[in-house]
């Protein structure tokens, strides 16, 4: 087994291959094609994405930049390049970046756009999962602490607390990710709202709210 290999393995780096059908090429030449003609968008018919008006899939892995130290994210990415894959997923890690009510974090191990803008310079796409709740085996599954100061605060839900200060940092960080989506000439392909909410509850009027 390669040294890569074996590497990606003891990070705990999962290799995900989405939707493939009829052996649809990957595409990998994302950099290639002009900004007024980048488009990713699902298929809903033929069940595949259609990158830039093509068929597309694309295999990807996890890598937490809040579990790396800043000055192995360019390596760590580029092991995930050579191993084949051409996009990482990674989480917004809100109670990461609002440590306190208003107070944000972007510095250091922390700086969730350095990390998107280098997976971008190793040819690597991005799935960007902003939460507010991520899971990934995260203190309050990514939401702050904080949150439980107020009493009888219902998180995951229509809430009007909580849904106040989710509406809070998402005008935080979609501005800051928005210049990196894929359609602007970022790597970004596609933002996800929640994590494994089937397992936690069915309010469609809250999925939609967010």
């Amino acid at each position: 087994m390669s040294n890569v290999l074996t590497y990606l393995i003891a990070c705990s780096i999962f290799v995900i291959l989405t939707i493939s059908t009829n052996g649809l090429p990957s595409t990998l030449d994302h950099e290639s094609v002009s900004e007024s003609t980048r488009s990713f968008v699902p298929d809903f018919t033929n069940r595949y994405f259609l990158k830039d008006g093509k068929p597309y899939y694309y295999i990807s892995g996890i890598l937490h930049y809040t579990r790396v130290l800043p000055q192995y994210w360019e390596l760590r990415l580029r092991q995930m390049k050579a191993a084949g894959l051409d996009a990482v997923q990674t989480y917004a890690f809100w109670n990461v970046h609002e440590p306190r009510p208003g107070v944000y974090d972007f510095e250091g191990n922390h700086d969730i756009i350095q990390f998107i803008e280098l997976a971008q310079k190793v040819g690597l796409l991005v799935v960007l999962r902003i939460g507010p709740y991520i899971c990934a085996e995260w203190d309050l599954g990514g939401m702050p602490s904080w949150l439980l100061t107020h009493e009888g605060i219902n998180l995951r839900s229509r809430d009007t607390v909580y849904m106040s200060y989710v509406y809070k940092w998402l005008d935080v960080i979609l501005p800051k990710v928005h210049p990196l989506l894929y359609s602007k000439g970022g790597p970004i392909l596609m933002l996800q709202y929640e994590n494994e909410y089937g397992f936690f509850g069915a309010d469609k009027v809250y999925l939609s709210d967010l």
